[in-house]
């Protein structure tokens, strides 16, 4: 995924990776009768190599078993800053075995890696001896639209990659004025993401809502869900911002 520092260049907008194969827990995940709710997980975690997979198979392992929250937060190491499980916990069978979630995890945890070096490089994230870098993943269950009308992220640049179910739809920045101003239309520019692909996109920053016609950020929207019976497993990886729920 080495390609993905290209979003650094100043006239590159978006760049979208795609899996050499698609990992078995994606594979896996492809039946839509599993709604994968246990793995959902939303924290400001370190991002050094190994903590991200560790975090993350704790929450996915710890809880499909019978806990209390109390007892589910008691399993999260102490460097864990933030974190959020958006679902009630109660005994539930598992969307993937062990071995499947310990793929997805090291996968995720490859991704955050890559997406903290560019964040790092590009100035928009602080390393140094005394301090380590956090970065914001959300992995999210959706059954609904979501951000169903067409828009830019107030971001600097943001990662997405969908893991199960219909994929984020985006336009060409040439095409970003028209869609925005027939936002909640359908678009005949509108392309796809594939499942498994890795895409890190700009977004329009801190700017006004009156600029964004001139603004670079990506034009995208979250693909229809509604009356379909459809779900989806969508990973977001962010910088954290100041203003966010958070410190």
């Amino acid at each position: 995924m080495s390609e993905l520092t290209k979003i650094m260049d100043d006239d590159t907008h978006m760049v979208l990776c795609k899996p050499k194969s698609t990992p078995g827990f994606i594979k896996k995940l492809s039946d839509q009768s599993i709604l994968p709710e246990h793995l959902s997980f939303e924290g400001m975690v370190p991002a050094l190599p190994g903590l991200v997979s560790e975090v993350l198979k704790k929450v996915c392992i710890c809880a499909y078993h019978v806990l209390s929250f109390s007892q589910l937060i008691s399993h999260i190491p102490y460097y864990i800053k933030y974190i959020h499980v958006p679902y009630p916990i109660r005994s539930r069978p598992s969307a993937l075995n062990e071995d499947e979630i310990d793929e997805l995890v090291e996968y995720v945890d490859q991704i955050v890696q890559v997406f903290t070096d560019i964040a790092i490089k590009s100035g928009h994230l602080d390393e140094s001896d005394d301090k380590i870098p956090y970065v914001h993943v959300k992995i999210a269950v959706m059954t609904t639209d979501g951000c169903r009308y067409w828009h830019q992220d107030c971001v600097p640049f943001r990662l997405l990659s969908t893991l199960k179910g219909p994929c984020t739809e985006y336009v060409l920045p040439q095409h970003s004025r028209a869609t925005l101003e027939n936002r909640q239309n359908n678009s005949k520019h509108a392309k796809p993401m594939n499942l498994g692909d890795v895409a890190i996109f700009k977004g329009r920053g801190d700017a006004d809502a009156t600029q964004i016609y001139n603004m670079p950020g990506i034009v995208h929207r979250s693909p229809r869900l509604d009356d379909t019976g459809l779900n989806r497993l969508l990973l977001v990886v962010d910088i954290p911002q100041e203003g966010w729920h958070f410190d």
